[in-house]
């Protein structure tokens, strides 16, 4: 959207976010199946090399030039200035902004409890050790890969129609329901 302008923004979030779960689903799927003939180690020098094509991809993106048509142009070029916590003041002071900031905070948060609860249930049921270590990240991987699977469903049958009916509002706000 910043770059191509608000039109085009909604016309490529549907095929990026469709991107995005495909890559977490391979991914996941990659991490499952790998671990026990690769370990740990290599798997994290697998995502530390996909993190730096990744920064690698965003530079390129950056620095191609946004097509010449005027208001997208403008809008790319626009610096909105000031330091980071007047970005954070604004929100407080906005009820719109505010209340998605809470929002946003609040689905962190209970993110961040149940990944943890899961991580203690997974960690008491396989042990501790070295191949319990490539067990865990097998099972992790394989939730992992059933949650995108059904991500990627929901994207394609509730999402899709949802967006093309009612608009992006109406699919935003069903997804705390999706969520929980």
């Amino acid at each position: 959207a910043d770059a191509y302008g608000p039109g085009a923004g909604r016309r490529v979030f549907g095929p990026i976010a469709f991107a995005g779960t495909v890559g977490q689903l391979g991914g996941a799927t990659f991490t499952e199946y790998m671990v026990h003939h690769l370990g740990l180690t290599q798997m994290l020098a697998i995502a530390v090399g996909l993190l730096v094509m990744a920064t690698a991809l965003t530079v390129a993106i950056v620095r191609t030039p946004a097509p010449q048509d005027g208001v997208a142009t403008a809008a790319r070029d626009q610096r909105i200035g000031g330091r980071w916590f007047d970005g954070f003041l604004a929100c407080v002071r906005s009820p719109y902004l505010g209340t998605i900031l809470l929002y946003v905070g609040l689905q962190t948060f209970a993110s961040a409890v149940l990944s943890l609860e899961v991580v203690d249930a997974v960690k008491a049921h396989f042990g501790s050790g070295t191949g319990a270590d490539a067990s865990r990240t097998a099972f992790n991987a394989s939730v992992d890969k059933w949650s995108q699977a059904a991500t990627l469903v929901l994207q394609l049958v509730i999402v899709g129609p949802l967006l093309g009916r009612f608009g992006a509002g109406v699919a935003l706000a069903m997804q705390p329901l999706a969520f929980a």
